[in-house]
């Protein structure tokens, strides 16, 4: 049986108007020809059983696997992960277009490398402009600043920062040595915690290669209160687990966030700032 050198796996839910360009954008960049494979998760959108029939007409080659409950992120992830039968694995978010790419790059890499237990790629939110392609490991003005710099000078540093989870590569050997994502997390922080265990094995390593990009468009995203809520129940999680210190880190956090709360008082926006005040305010019942 045919054994393929890279899986990519998309989890999906409601996202009907991205996975056409999502995976036509996939073909495009297909330098692996039958090397390469496609599977689609979806989490029981609303619209499921069309979007399996529209895949299977329009996709033949694309392994469709249909969840009958929306398990979240990392549940979605790991069961298309699992599936999988390459020993190197794309995530990719539905709304993800690959730009400048070459699988045989991602390969070739982790061949070459065996302590590469992640690739990550340069975000952008346009053809022109550049996105975040980090999260910072540590919500704090010491990271923001330094994420600041690093972007400029397109350097990485897997100390401070993680890889963003709309788009990166994984060793499936690594990815399972620790545990794959937590399915206690149901959205947002899954990167962190990947991460946090990468580095715990003191071998596996992230590469940064951006050589590689892909257009992200979250810029301008509306912010919402409960989707914060959940990150930060997620980053809590995280630091619990490796027995970070809780309190330091929420204090760090608190001052980070301030600074975008006079950042938005000082341009006028007061949206942006109630925003910013229900976060340090729910913050600070943390520490109470």
């Amino acid at each position: 049986m045919h054994t393929p050198k890279l899986s990519v796996v998309i989890l999906t839910y409601n996202s009907e108007k991205d996975i056409d360009a999502c995976l036509q954008s996939i073909y495009k960049c297909n330098d692996l020809g039958d090397d390469l494979e496609v599977i689609v998760v979806d989490n029981n959108s609303d619209e499921q059983t069309k979007l399996q029939n529209h895949i299977k007409e329009s996709y033949s080659r694309v392994v469709y696997i249909q969840n009958s409950v929306n398990t979240g992120y990392g549940s979605g992830n790991n069961r298309g992960i699992n599936v999988s039968t390459a020993p190197y694995v794309l995530i990719m978010n539905p709304d993800v277009r690959l730009r400048d790419f070459s699988f045989q790059r991602i390969v070739a890499n982790f061949d070459k490398h065996s302590n590469f237990g992640l690739q990550g790629f340069k975000q952008f939110e346009t053809s022109s402009q550049r996105g975040a392609s980090f999260v910072m490991l540590k919500p704090c003005l010491i990271s923001f600043f330094s994420q600041k710099i690093y972007h400029k000078l397109d350097l990485y540093n897997s100390r401070l920062f993680c890889f963003h989870g709309s788009c990166f590569a994984l060793r499936k050997a690594c990815f399972k040595s620790v545990g794959y994502f937590n399915e206690e997390v149901f959205l947002y922080g899954e990167e962190r915690y990947l991460h946090y265990h990468l580095l715990k094995t003191k071998y596996f390593k992230a590469f940064y290669d951006n050589t590689q990009s892909y257009i992200h468009p979250i810029h301008g995203r509306a912010l919402v209160l409960n989707q914060a809520e959940l990150g930060l129940k997620s980053y809590l999680k995280t630091i619990d687990y490796f027995g970070l210190n809780r309190r330091r880190l929420i204090k760090a956090q608190i001052r980070f966030e301030y600074l975008f709360y006079w950042k938005s008082l000082l341009f006028g926006r007061t949206d942006k700032a109630k925003f910013y005040l229900a976060k340090i305010e729910r913050l600070k019942e943390l520490l109470a």
